[in-house]
């Protein structure tokens, strides 16, 4: 499975027992959901964690960004101000 830009979750196949792990592309480490690591899941049940995961992953950052402000234009200088 090829990793998506916006995803934060891939899978892998653990070496020793050839279950699969759901993980964190930014940590590396396996993923945790209420307490509970995924670390022995069948294939397919993984793959859908990963979509699961990631799309809850993608729908907050959406709601962070529309949160924000705009970005403030930036200049080259500091502007003075008066004093």
């Amino acid at each position: 499975m090829t990793p998506k830009p916006d995803n934060r979750y891939d899978m892998r196949k653990n070496e020793d027992d050839g279950w699969w792990t759901v993980y964190d592309i930014f940590t590396a480490e396996p993923a945790e959901v209420n307490g509970t690591w995924l670390t022995r899941c069948e294939r397919d049940e993984a793959d859908d964690l990963v979509d699961l995961l990631s799309a809850q992953y993608i729908n907050r950052r959406r709601r962070i960004k529309r949160l924000l402000p705009p970005r403030c234009h930036r200049t080259p200088h500091r502007p003075k101000l008066p004093r």
